[in-house]
């Protein structure tokens, strides 16, 4: 989200944010100009298990594209817990999103 932004932005990243909450209906078309009018790198973080999710429906929609995209989502069993500890643990969280955002740039 927001937050995520900023922390990339002091990183002296640009960035922006697109909540994708529904893929229906989805215009890939606008939603890929808005991706290439911003870098053209695009990270997905998912609160879920990758499979099945929107990381998987954009990365069919823009294949063909010059999109650059990483996907971050569960990859364990997930406990409970405090929201940003459990999603830190899970690897989707501010600092996950930043270190995929650099990978992506290198």
């Amino acid at each position: 989200g927001v937050e995520g932004r900023e922390i990339l932005e002091s990183e002296v990243i640009s960035a922006a944010v697109a909540d994708i909450y529904s893929v229906k209906p989805f215009d890939t078309g606008e939603f890929a100009d808005f991706v290439q009018e911003n870098g053209g790198k695009l990270v997905v973080s998912e609160d879920h298990y990758p499979e099945g999710g929107i990381g998987e429906m954009l990365g069919s929609e823009l294949e063909g594209t010059e999109i650059e995209m990483r996907t971050l989502g569960v990859d364990t069993i997930p406990h409970s817990g405090r929201k940003q500890k459990v999603i830190h643990q899970a690897g989707i969280g501010f600092h996950a999103i930043e270190e995929a955002a650099e990978k992506l740039l290198q």
